[in-house]
């Protein structure tokens, strides 16, 4: 016996498409292909936009990056500079 009894809705197996009956039927799926198209192309400009905006966060991410290992280098040769003044600095109070 079937575990499909009654009705059909509920058969996991869809009958073909069949010809629209009218016209009616007929502008019905069109404009609900249209809506479709419609909801399509938007999130594609939103998918597009948000893409967009990620490119320019990854962008500044770099410049930042970029800035940031700049100044560790200036840091890293003006402790570098310190340590060689603090080293003058002990000598002559040395040589006094």
């Amino acid at each position: 016996m079937s575990r499909y009894r009654g009705s059909p809705s509920k058969s996991p197996f869809r009958s073909p498409p069949r010809a629209y009956s009218t016209e009616r039927d007929a502008a019905i799926v069109d404009e609900l292909r249209l809506n479709s198209a419609i909801r399509a192309e938007s999130d594609y400009r939103r998918i597009n936009d948000e893409l967009s905006l990620l490119q320019i966060k990854v962008r500044h991410t770099n410049d930042l990056e970029d800035k940031v290992e700049s100044l560790i280098r200036q840091n890293n040769q003006l402790a570098r500079d310190n340590d060689e003044l603090a080293r003058q600095l002990s000598e002559r109070k040395y040589e006094i």
